[in-house]
């Protein structure tokens, strides 16, 4: 099935409760959400200290000062986005009303998008729609907003002729996808990256790479319509095995 949208919920969850959270995760809440109808799978990521080090600062209070430790990421099937937001809701009502919804953790932010575009790296064989389903080793996300709704289509298009092959370059970034928020406010957009090898070395590339793609002009967005908002690596959640720092 093609994916036509994503949910990314970025969490933190303190420290003395790594263990108790992420069994309930792993056997209770990702499962029961993953399996409502119109969903494809879910996917579950965290960020160790040495990775949110790494992150710039965040103009969100929420996801400041490297907030936003797990990210889990569902994958939608359904065009229908409200009425997967309906089943979605109707579930939580559910699982509140068993109890079953984990007292210590806070979500940072949440939100369904809708796709925009996919591309995979050249030397990638999977089709471009199969790109979420690609194995890796971590991912990048990156949260913007473009509050001007005039300029939106040409950030866009951007994205898709100029900063998604841009990206694909970095070392390590093998899937470039970017979703559009379909719930909450306008104008925000999830740029996803899947990513090979240490996810903390992609980081360090783009970074270098970063003074010269804007002396080409490549960087910023058109008209520096588009905000980062957010930008984190995360490796993924191994089920079972939770003998990781998160403080």
């Amino acid at each position: 099935m093609e994916t036509r949208g994503i949910v990314i919920a970025l969490i933190d969850v303190p420290g003395e409760h790594t263990v108790d959270y992420n069994l309930w995760y792993d056997l209770d809440h990702l499962p029961e959400f993953a399996a409502l109808p119109g969903m494809v799978l879910g996917r579950r990521y965290m960020a160790p200290p040495e990775y949110r080090a790494l992150r710039p600062p965040s103009p969100l209070p929420e996801l400041a000062d490297g907030r936003g430790t797990y990210c889990t990421t569902y994958l939608i099937a359904d065009d229908d986005l409200d009425a997967v937001q309906k089943r979605w809701a109707d579930l939580g009502d559910e699982l509140r009303a068993q109890r079953r919804i984990f007292r210590h953790g806070k979500i940072a932010d949440v939100g369904f998008y809708r796709r925009v575009h996919m591309a995979v790296r050249d030397d990638v064989p999977a089709a471009t729609h199969a790109a979420p389903h690609l194995g890796h080793t971590g991912i990048m996300v990156v949260l913007t907003e473009v509050a001007d709704a005039a300029r939106r289509d040409d950030v866009d298009r951007w994205f898709r002729e100029v900063h998604a092959p841009d990206l694909l370059g970095v070392n390590g970034v093998i899937a470039a996808m970017r979703f559009a928020r379909a719930d909450g406010p306008g104008g925000r957009y999830a740029n996803v990256y899947l990513l090979e090898g240490d996810p903390p070395e992609t980081v360090l590339d783009l970074q270098r790479r970063t003074p010269e793609l804007r002396e080409r002009g490549r960087v910023p967005a058109p008209g520096g319509a588009s905000q980062i908002l957010f930008q984190g690596v995360f490796r993924p959640v191994l089920p079972m095995q939770y003998d990781f720092a998160v403080d």
